[in-house]
């Protein structure tokens, strides 16, 4: 079963409240809705009720107030933005009960690179196009060309730890 949003089941619930989100913080999760229609025992009174709820949703989509998403592409939007401060969102939340582990490392492929100076490299990764870069890369370093893989793990302070092929982990920080 494909997974609702927190942000598209508070938009949802309050379409079928009839309220505005603002108006009604307290209103009912449209999954558990379906959970309540699926709960009753007489055919017609649950199908009425399946069909009343479902309506309102498939209605909100059509307007565009409710977006369904899923696990699949939270994770590709969770990709996309790493290495950006992100909202405390329960979307963005890594759930740690089905096994994943925290969202702190990406590994990708070196789109496009070039040296600004003789420590400073900027580059572009394929997922989603981010731009990187290092600032006072040791002497020994190898920088980025197309096609190296890199792999990000978050450091401290909104930095990161940027390992090309490789290779000692550098100090950098996304810059789009």
């Amino acid at each position: 079963m494909r997974h609702f949003s927190v942000i598209a089941a508070l938009l949802a619930a309050a379409l079928l409240a009839g309220e505005s989100p603002a108006q009604s913080p307290e209103a009912p999760d449209p999954v558990d809705a379906l959970k309540e229609c699926r709960a009753i025992t007489r055919d017609a009174d649950r199908l009425a009720c399946l069909d009343r709820v479902s309506s309102a949703i498939v209605a909100a989509a059509e307007r565009g107030d409710v977006h369904i998403v899923t696990q699949k592409d939270v994770e590709e939007t969770r990709r996309g933005l790493f290495g950006f401060s992100l909202p405390k969102l329960k979307l963005f939340e890594t759930d740690r009960e089905d096994g994943r582990e925290p969202f702190d490392t990406l590994q990708s492929e070196v789109a496009s690179a070039r040296r600004l100076d003789a420590r400073t490299y900027v580059f572009k990764i394929t997922d989603g196009g981010a731009t990187w870069q290092i600032k006072e890369a040791p002497a020994r370093f190898v920088g980025p060309k197309p096609g190296d893989r890199v792999v990000f793990k978050r450091a401290a302070l909104g930095s990161y730890f940027i390992r090309i092929n490789d290779q000692v982990g550098v100090k950098g920080r996304r810059i789009d």
